[in-house]
């Protein structure tokens, strides 16, 4: 295994156990990256502004990948990279779940922009009351005029579905119908849609330039499909036990889950014991 440079950490299912946090001793783990010399940062399907406090908590300042690749984005508020939605079909989009009576998400570069009783409101507002003023995000109720919103930059829009087998079915209407979009679930009852060609591994491959490391020199944690083409694109995956088994199938370690300390566990196991 090439010497690691540079780790990577989805959020959602791999670094935050289910209560949301990170634990004491992933932080100590995480921390023990740079007596070492290794860079780390956070590549996540949230927007950056949703994770800042968590980069905050593991004392990196690298920039954050979000939503899924279409924003790299730092402390400084500096984009590195950016991709947006047209409007044209965030309008498409807007009908389309609407049609379905879906919950569904709007990610801006600033803002999130949810419809009334989003099952996820309640997340994000408990991000705010303890995240530091400057990482607070705006959240806004949809209207149901969506031209109101015409000069936002949309990165990436996420859809709330409860069945599987219907997210599945949207999922596939969604790539018959719409050419120009990147389709991923992130999680059983998450569906989310972004610019043609977005994805983590797309945005860790720009990352890597500008930090000049190698693909073989990066080691990733991530547990869903989101996480599948940085996966590919690493020399080194390490999976929590919780992870998707086709995600599993791809790793080049397994480790306990994400309630299980799984990533104290990767680090020294896996990474820290090469070094």
């Amino acid at each position: 295994m090439s010497k690691i440079k540079l780790c990577v950490f989805d959020l959602d299912g791999t670094l935050l156990t289910s209560e949301k946090i990170i634990s004491k001793e992933s932080i100590k783990a995480i921390n023990s990256l740079k007596d070492n010399n290794i860079l780390y940062t956070i590549a996540t399907g949230r927007l950056d502004i949703l994770a800042r406090q968590y980069l905050r908590q593991i004392n990196s300042n690298l920039p954050i990948i979000s939503c899924n690749g279409s924003l790299i984005r730092d402390f400084s508020n500096k984009i590195y990279h950016i991709e947006i939605l047209d409007f044209e079909i965030v309008k498409n989009i807007f009908n389309y779940f609407s049609s379905l009576n879906l919950h569904f998400i709007f990610y801006t570069e600033n803002s999130i922009l949810c419809t009334k009783n989003h099952p996820r409101i309640k997340l994000m507002e408990n991000y705010n009351k303890s995240a530091l003023t400057e990482d607070k995000i705006e959240i806004e109720i949809l209207s149901d005029n969506i031209e109101e919103y015409k000069n936002l930059k949309f990165l990436k829009a996420l859809a709330h579905i409860e069945d599987r087998g219907k997210l599945l079915n949207i999922q596939e209407s969604l790539n018959n119908d719409f050419k120009n979009l990147s389709i991923v679930s992130s999680d059983k009852e998450l569906l989310d849609i972004m610019p043609s060609g977005m994805n983590k591994g797309y945005a860790l491959s720009i990352l890597c330039k500008i930090l000049n490391v190698a693909p073989n020199e990066v080691c990733v944690f991530g547990d869903n499909f989101n996480d599948l083409e940085m996966i590919k694109f690493s020399g080194v995956s390490i999976v929590p036990k919780n992870g998707e088994d086709d995600i599993k199938n791809l790793a080049t370690f397994i480790t306990k889950s994400n309630d299980d300390e799984g990533i104290s566990y990767g680090i020294n196991n896996f990474i820290l014991k090469k070094v």
